[in-house]
């Protein structure tokens, strides 16, 4: 029987046994309906109020017989309805898991805490299909109210990331309350996806060790990179506006086959774009970057570019 069948059946039900409850005080003792409504719910629901009018011995028989018949199929009731507004509101939750199995290349967080939420809102801006993993029901419901994808349990469960779509996930981002929960996250999830981007922060030198031996691609030590930050605000202000300029993205773009930019020089690409973009760097296969390229460098299908620029010039590229 269906979840709303089933609470329907077991509402007909405690309203059926209260009418014949209360159609029979009326027929037998003769009171007002609502008195005999009012001795059938304290009958059956043994307060004990004492009798609302005086039974006969008819009335008496009958009143054992509701509190016999009556209770039990009220409690049976009572508890069948509940039960059905709880299992709805864990469907409510569930529904969306073969979903999530289903998802490509989307970005899983793992804890909703101000960083996540920051970083889930960040990404979900530009596009990008996010499923947030929160152990606790009162950050799953802010993620919830933020519109976000959510599964709630245990990121570290290899469960949980399985319904989450771990295994086609395109990278994975743990900010966790703490190191622990989030080095057994970054353990499992590698297990369960070898070509997993992992992304996680570390408090000290311990859990960044920690981290990458459990399979982490990149480690950002928060409380460091913000005293660099803090301290750069004061000694070189004009550094982090470099960071902050509002009409400016910088994003890493792989270059393909079809791409606008692929066989044209730096030079060439800058004569077409004007000032909307510029190239940091290029990652060639298998060798490191290469800060501030040459003009002269042409681009070619397969490397990785690091390149500012405006968000509508950033998409053209990645086209």
């Amino acid at each position: 029987m269906r979840r709303s069948g089933r609470f329907l059946f077991w509402f007909v039900v405690a309203l059926f046994v209260v009418s014949i409850s209360t159609l029979g005080y009326v027929a037998i003792e003769g009171v007002h309906w609502f008195d005999a409504l009012y001795m059938t719910i304290i009958t059956i629901t043994t307060v004990g109020y004492g009798e609302v009018f005086p039974l006969s011995t008819g009335g008496k028989v009958w009143t054992m017989l509701v509190i016999v018949m009556g209770w039990g199929v009220i409690a049976i009731a009572v508890t069948e309805i509940f039960s059905v507004v709880l299992s709805e509101e864990l469907w409510r939750r569930r529904r969306f898991l073969p979903k999530f199995r289903k998802m490509k290349d989307h970005y899983i967080i793992a804890g909703y805490g101000r960083i996540a939420r920051y970083v889930a809102q960040f990404l979900k801006s530009n596009k990008r299909k996010v499923v947030i993993i929160v152990p606790d029901r009162e950050n799953a419901d802010k993620a919830r109210q933020d519109g976000m994808n959510v599964i709630e349990g245990s990121p570290t469960e290899d469960k949980t990331l399985r319904n989450a779509g771990i295994e086609k996930a395109k990278a994975l981002i743990t900010l966790l309350e703490n190191d622990a929960d989030n080095i057994f996250t970054v353990m499992s999830a590698r297990t369960l996806n070898p070509d997993l981007y992992i992304v996680s922060p570390a408090t000290d030198r311990r859990s960044r060790e920690l981290l990458y031996k459990a399979g982490a691609n990149r480690i950002i030590q928060a409380y460091e990179l913000m005293g660099q930050m803090i301290a750069n605000a004061i000694l070189k202000p004009y550094v982090l506006d470099l960071f902050s300029v509002s009409n400016f993205l910088i994003e890493e773009v792989l270059v393909n086959e079809d791409s606008p930019i692929n066989g044209k020089t730096i030079k060439e690409i800058y004569a077409e774009y004007g000032g909307d973009i510029h190239i940091l760097g290029i990652k060639k296969q298998g060798e490191a970057v290469q800060f501030i390229p040459p003009l002269s460098t042409k681009i070619e299908a397969g490397m990785i570019l690091l390149v500012a620029g405006k968000p509508e010039v950033l998409e053209k590229l990645k086209m």
